[in-house]
């Protein structure tokens, strides 16, 4: 069984730009790091403040945003070996954040930046390899990076590595392995072990079958915002498989996960609504909002289109 439902549940992690994380630069408050300051040394050659510099542009802070700017003082940066400088360019190029998508030179700046021990870099490199986007597909290379990552304390590449014990690419298959490097991501947050922790659960794979720890680990995923997740714990509800029957609460996870693009979720949703009174359809709608508004930043951080697609964000 080579577990396709783990490479569609995945998806997210795999395609999106959440596996990078989001692009924008770290915003420093310190006096130094003012633009008055940057600016004459980064134009000397100071390769932090290049890096800096390209923030400022970046987040539009004390100037007018500008990301080509910000991708030339990024460059100059990284052209001097500023490892930061060199996992943003990457990060940059993989998503077509602002200029056009370019995925081998991704590669090219996330091997820098990976050499120098960057593990954000490092896992990078082993989704690429992993996927075969931007360099030739390698399983062996992308188990090389994932490991190298996780010594370096990156649980997203515990999560890449756990996916590969589990189908058996570059590695031989261990069920044990997969979720134990599962468990640990999914402690550490990674939203998409916590989804596929779920998944096992509820298939008994790898994992006695529980529905209540299903139901618990996509709850975790949910609460992220991660759609699949959502989706999940929606059916779940809806069937009262693990945890009490709601039909609100099923009601809200699917729609929560339909807003997202999730054609099952909002054929659930629908059919939810025939057994469901106007209150409890208005109560559970209520309870949609409310949590959209309460994860509004996160939920647009997911949005971002995928690093994988060939038009993503052309500005």
């Amino acid at each position: 069984m080579r577990y396709t439902w783990a490479i569609w549940i995945c998806l997210p992690f795999l395609s999106s730009s959440a596996v990078f994380g989001q692009p924008h630069a770290e915003s420093h408050r310190d006096e130094d790091f003012q633009l008055e300051v940057l600016r004459p040394t980064a134009e000397s050659g100071d390769a932090k403040s290049q890096y800096l510099l390209g923030g400022k542009y970046e987040l539009g802070s004390e100037v007018p945003a500008d990301i080509e700017e910000a991708v030339k003082w990024y460059r100059k940066s990284a052209e001097q070996g500023y490892v930061d400088a060199q996992r943003k360019l990457g990060a940059i190029y993989a998503l077509g954040y602002g200029i056009p998508q370019d995925l081998p030179e991704a590669a090219k700046w996330f091997r820098k930046a990976a050499e120098q021990g960057s593990a954000d870099a490092q896992c990078y490199l082993g989704v690429m390899y992993f996927t075969g986007k931007g360099v030739p597909k390698d399983y062996i290379e992308a188990v090389n990076w994932y490991r190298k990552a996780i010594e370096n304390g990156d649980p997203k590449a515990k999560f890449g590595l756990g996916l590969m014990y589990l189908r058996g690419d570059g590695v031989g298959k261990n069920l044990p392995e997969s979720v134990r490097l599962f468990r640990e991501a999914a402690a550490a947050g990674v939203k998409d072990a916590q989804c596929i922790l779920g998944m096992m659960c509820s298939t008994g794979t790898g994992v006695p079958q529980d529905y209540g720890q299903a139901a618990k680990w996509f709850r975790d995923a949910a609460e992220q915002g991660m759609s699949r997740a959502q989706e999940r714990l929606g059916l779940i509800y809806s069937q009262g498989v693990g945890v009490p029957k709601d039909l609100v609460q099923a009601y809200m996870w699917c729609d929560l996960a339909g807003q997202q693009g999730s054609e099952k979720a909002k054929r659930a949703r629908a059919t939810l609504a025939e057994k469901m009174s106007p209150e409890q359809i208005a109560q559970a709608q209520a309870k949609s909002t409310a949590w959209r508004n309460e994860h509004k930043d996160e939920l647009e951080s997911l949005l971002n289109p995928s690093w994988f697609e060939p038009n993503a964000i052309k500005k």
